[in-house]
């Protein structure tokens, strides 16, 4: 089964449990291009924080996608991607 598919079944709720609590993630799948090796990537976003960024590795070439994410009321508005030099 593709990513995409298994998203599909669970999306937009992803729970996340600790010993503590149990949380719900609005998620959603993003495509985007890496920088580096221009190859077309999928990654998963938590829509519910309005502004984010972070570091994820290219699932083809390993290197360091620095990510922006912005989205609205748990929608996702844009995705970025840039190199580690930009």
């Amino acid at each position: 089964m593709a990513l995409h598919e298994i998203l599909a079944l669970i999306k937009p709720y992803c729970y996340v449990a600790d010993s503590h609590r149990v949380s719900i993630m609005l998620t959603d799948l993003a495509h985007l291009q890496c920088p580096y090796c221009w190859e077309s990537i999928e990654v998963v976003v938590d829509c519910s924080v309005d502004e984010q960024e972070y570091t994820e590795d290219c699932s083809v070439c390993c290197r360091p996608i620095i990510i922006s994410v912005f989205a609205q009321d748990g929608e996702l508005q844009t995705v970025e991607a840039r190199s580690e030099d930009d």
